[in-house]
């Protein structure tokens, strides 16, 4: 008896072996079959959406993908149109964990922000320990959060980098396979789809208003008499800096021999310091002027100055 057990053995470890495989085969295709029907979701659910909708939609995709994927935390960080800036716009974390604050990334991560530039897919299935030495900041950051397991995902339309998703672990350690990560360039791409008409709409909008800002101000001056120029110059800064955004406009000219600034004309917020009133010599400052095309025309110059301080 023991003979015919000990030569069944490999047998039966073979009948087990091949009952194991064939479920495991049965879950993936149900986990493929579930995945599809997700992304089919995901698809419909940005088609016909109006611009305005596509924050929150995303905000309830990202909660909706990180409990079906069983993640802790998903990101969605964009760069801004002119491509210095990353900010982090939309996020999702489990219970216990604070999503993601929406800040620039720039400064702080600047080898990972740099691989989100280049459109990389990075996985990490061990951080810190994954992570190269170069990225300094990056090996302070995920050591002091606890991070264990990231992903991260191109956002790209028309191969052009919007930002990236990215996922995050802070409970276990987490493999990234290639057919998992095959599928999530495709949730990747429906969201950067869905962030390109925002996007494109966002900028149609704020142009219109612009220019229908301009076509005021142009009747504005049109219909002003003589005595009225200074105070409508000053209503047109004060409209500028509400519009855009900003803390101070000025109006300036230069002075007779082109070497000096004088203002003439600014406004500013409350709080914010008016400009200097005197005649100034800025030499690099004129310099760049004159390489660009803030004059009005070769004797008066208009700045504005935004939140960082930079500026008249």
């Amino acid at each position: 008896m023991i003979k015919i057990v000990r030569a069944g053995t490999g047998l039966v470890a073979q009948v087990f072996a091949s009952a194991l495989a064939r479920k495991r085969a049965a879950l993936e295709v149900q986990e493929y079959s579930e995945f599809e029907r997700l992304l089919t979701d995901l698809s419909s659910a940005f088609v016909a959406m109006a611009p305005s909708a596509v924050d929150a939609e995303i905000e309830r995709w990202l909660r909706r993908l990180a409990e079906f994927l069983g993640v802790d935390r998903l990101s969605v960080v964009q760069l801004s149109a002119d491509g210095r800036v990353l900010q982090v716009t939309h996020s999702y974390a489990i219970e216990g964990l604070r999503p993601v604050p929406k800040i620039v990334l720039d400064t702080d991560y600047p080898w990972y922000v740099e691989r989100i530039r280049e459109g990389r897919t990075l996985r990490f299935e061990r951080l810190p320990d994954d992570l190269p030495p170069e990225a300094v900041a990056e090996h302070a950051f995920v050591a002091t959060a606890g991070f264990k397991s990231n992903l991260m995902l191109p956002i790209s339309v028309t191969n052009v980098i919007l930002g990236a998703l990215t996922f995050g672990m802070f409970r276990t350690y987490r493999a990234w396979p290639d057919p998992l990560v095959n599928r999530l360039h495709l949730v990747a791409e429906v969201i950067g789809q869905a962030l390109a008409r925002s996007r494109g709409q966002r900028e149609l909008e704020e142009r219109l208003a612009f220019e229908r800002l301009i076509t005021d101000m142009v009747k504005m001056f049109v219909s002003a008499r003589g005595d009225e120029l200074d105070a409508r110059i000053h209503e047109a800064l004060a409209r500028l800096v509400d519009h855009l955004g900003l803390d101070r406009a000025s109006l300036a000219r230069l002075s007779p021999d082109g070497e000096g600034i004088a203002i003439t004309h600014w406004f500013a917020r409350s709080g914010v310091r008016p400009p200097p009133l005197t005649v100034v010599r800025y030499t690099w400052y004129l310099e760049a002027l004159r390489r660009e095309l803030f004059f009005l025309d070769w004797a008066t110059v208009l700045f504005v100055s935004a939140k960082t301080g930079v500026g008249a």
